[in-house]
C-alpha cells in the first residue's frame, strides 16, 4: 500500500509540474518543401550578410534556409496555439498554450521531430533591489579602480584604456586583438543577456547613444521592443 501510494504522489507531482509549463519549441525533421534555395541566399540573407560570409569564407548551407512554411501553417491552423518565435538555426518555433493536451496532435505531425517546455521565467528582482545591486558593483569597481593597478585596469601600452571592464576583456585576451588594429570598425553586434537594467540613463553607455550606435533592441521573453526594464547582468 505504501509502495502505491508513494509512486502515485510521484506521478500526481511529475503532472503538476508538466502542467505549470505554457510555453513549447516544436523542432521539424527537415526543410522540404521550402521554396528557398541555397543558390538564391539573397532571397532570405541581407546584403550584408552575404558579404560577411564571403569575407570570412562561411558557407552559406541549409540551417540559413528558412523554415518550411507550411510546417509552421500546420501547428499555427491547431485551435488555442499562440505563435512566439521561430529560429531557422534550429528549425524550430516557439509556441504558447492554455491546454497541453494539443501537444499530442503537433506530435502527430510526420515532420515534427520534438516538442519541449520552456522553463517558467524567473520573477525580476524589484527596481530598486536592481539599483542597489548595481551600486553595489560600482562601489567595488571605484575602489578598485582608484589603486591604479595593473591587474585591474591593464597595462598603459594598451591600444585602449579599459578602466574598469579590463579584467573581462583581458580573459580572452581582447586588447591582443585591439593592440593589432582589429577594433571592430563597420561591425555590427548583436549582445544577447537577461536585460539591460536602466541603460538608457546609465552614463557609461553615454558615447553609444549619443551616436546612435544601438540599432535596436528586442525582449524574446517578454515579446517587447524595451530591454531597460528588467535584469540588470547586460549591463
Amino acid at each position: 500500500m505504501k509502495k502505491k501510494l508513494f509512486l502515485s504522489l510521484i506521478i500526481l507531482g511529475f503532472f503538476s509540474a508538466e502542467a505549470q509549463y505554457s510555453r513549447y519549441t516544436v523542432q521539424f525533421t527537415d526543410k522540404k518543401g521550402t521554396p528557398f534555395t541555397l543558390d538564391n541566399p539573397s532571397a532570405y540573407l541581407s546584403s550584408q550578410s552575404i558579404e560577411r560570409r564571403n569575407k570570412q569564407n562561411i558557407i552559406i548551407d541549409s540551417t540559413d534556409l528558412p523554415i518550411t512554411p507550411a510546417y509552421v501553417d500546420s501547428i499555427l491552423s491547431i485551435p488555442g496555439i499562440q505563435f512566439l518565435n521561430l529560429s531557422k538555426w534550429f528549425n524550430q518555433v516557439l509556441i504558447k498554450i492554455s491546454d497541453s493536451t494539443v501537444l499530442q496532435k503537433i506530435s502527430s505531425f510526420s515532420f515534427v521531430k520534438k516538442t519541449s517546455p520552456v522553463a517558467l521565467k524567473i520573477n525580476p528582482l524589484k527596481k530598486d533591489t536592481l539599483k542597489n545591486k548595481i551600486n553595489g558593483v560600482l562601489s567595488f569597481h571605484n575602489e578598485s579602480f582608484n589603486r591604479k593597478s595593473e591587474n585591474f585596469c591593464g597595462p598603459d601600452s594598451n591600444y585602449f584604456n579599459y578602466g574598469y571592464s579590463y579584467p573581462q576583456i583581458h580573459i580572452h585576451n581582447g586588447e591582443y586583438l585591439h593592440n593589432l588594429g582589429f577594433h571592430g570598425e563597420n561591425m555590427t553586434i548583436a549582445i544577447l543577456d537577461a536585460g539591460f537594467f536602466d541603460y538608457l540613463s546609465n552614463p557609461v553607455f553615454d558615447s553609444a547613444l549619443l551616436n546612435n550606435q544601438f540599432l535596436g533592441t528586442y525582449d524574446y521573453v517578454n515579446l517587447k521592443q524595451s530591454v531597460n526594464e528588467e535584469n540588470v547582468h547586460g549591463a
